[in-house]
C-alpha cells in the first residue's frame, strides 16, 4: 500500500463533482456571516441641558470594530470525497444511531480515533441516548436527512431544504446540537437542486472516495480488503453503524481497518 508521501503546505482539495450541477442556481449564493459588535459612537446621543453648557472636551477616539471573518471558499456544486492533507484519512458511519453504534464507539475509543457519524433525524428521534453518546465522545455529526429516502434528493430545492432542516431540528431537540456543517445524501443520490439547497443552508455535501461495501454484508475479510486496497491521501471512507440490519461484520472489521490505515502511514481524523 502506498504511503502518504511528502507533506504539502496546502490542504488537498480534490473532489468529485455532482452529476448534474445547477451552476446558475448557486452562482449568487454568497455566504453571509452574522456578527454583532458595539460601536461606542452612539454612547453620547442623549445630551441634557447641563451637558450642553459644559465646555467641550476631547474624548478618546472610538476604535474601529473588528472586521467580520471572511466566508470560507466553499463550492456547493461539489461532493467532497477527499479532504485534509496527504497524511490523513477519514472514517464515516451512516444511518445511525443504532444498536451497533455503541460497539463502534468503544472500538474508536480504544484506538483514540475520531470519526464522522452521518445520522438520520428519524434514528435520532428513535435512539436519542445512543446519539448523545456519539457527541459526548467527541465525534463529528453529519446530517443524513430525516427519513433516508433517496427520492428526496431528486426533488426541488425547497423539498430538499425542508428534509434537511427536519433532521437539523431533531438534532437540536434531542442533542442540543447546532446545525452540522456537512450533509450526506441518502445513498449518495444528488441532483442539480442539492447545491441550491445547501447554499441556502450554508452546508457542504459530504461524499466518499472509498466504499467499504459493508452494506452488502460481504463478510469481514471482504470489508477489510475493500477499504485497505484503496487507502490514499485525504480519502473519506464510507461505512455503516445502522440501517435496518445488524452491523456485526462492520464491528468486527473496524479494528483491522484502523490498524491497516495507520500501518500505511495515515492519521484518522474528521473532515474540516
Amino acid at each position: 500500500m502506498r504511503g502518504p508521501g511528502n507533506r504539502r503546505e496546502l490542504r488537498r482539495a480534490t473532489r468529485f463533482t455532482i452529476a448534474v450541477v445547477a451552476a446558475a442556481a448557486v452562482g449568487g449564493g454568497a455566504l453571509v456571516y452574522a456578527g454583532e459588535y458595539r460601536n461606542g459612537a452612539d454612547a453620547g446621543n442623549d445630551v441634557n441641558a447641563a451637558d450642553a453648557e459644559a465646555p467641550a472636551t476631547t474624548s478618546a477616539p472610538v476604535p474601529a470594530p473588528e472586521p467580520l471573518p471572511a466566508p470560507p471558499d466553499w463550492d456547493y456544486s461539489t461532493v467532497i470525497g477527499y479532504t485534509g492533507d496527504d497524511t490523513e484519512m477519514h472514517l464515516t458511519f451512516d444511518d445511525g444511531p443504532g444498536k451497533d453504534t455503541p460497539a463502534i464507539l468503544d472500538i474508536l475509543d480504544r484506538y483514540n480515533v475520531k470519526a464522522t457519524f452521518c445520522m438520520t433525524g428519524r434514528q435520532t428521534d428513535e435512539e436519542p441516548d445512543i446519539g448523545r453518546q456519539v457527541l459526548a465522545r467527541g465525534h463529528l455529526l453529519c446530517n443524513h436527512s430525516y427519513s433516508h429516502l433517496p427520492s428526496i434528493n431528486r426533488g426541488n430545492a425547497a423539498g430538499i431544504t425542508a428534509e434537511i432542516n427536519k433532521a437539523n431540528d431533531a438534532f437540536a431537540r434531542q442533542y442540543g446540537a447546532p446545525q452540522p456543517t456537512y450533509y450526506r445524501a441518502p445513498e449518495g443520490v444528488f441532483n442539480g437542486q442539492v447545491p441550491t439547497a445547501l447554499a441556502g443552508l450554508k452546508m457542504r455535501a459530504l461524499g466518499w472516495a472509498v466504499d467499504s461495501r459493508d452494506w452488502t454484508k460481504p463478510g469481514v475479510d471482504a470489508i477489510v480488503n475493500n477499504v485497505l486496497s484503496q487507502v490514499g491521501p485525504g480519502k473519506i471512507v464510507l461505512m455503516h453503524d445502522a440501517g435496518g440490519t445488524d452491523r456485526a461484520q462492520t464491528v468486527a472489521a473496524l479494528p483491522r481497518i484502523i490498524e491497516g490505515i495507520r500501518a500505511a502511514g495515515y492519521r484518522l481524523t474528521t473532515p474540516r
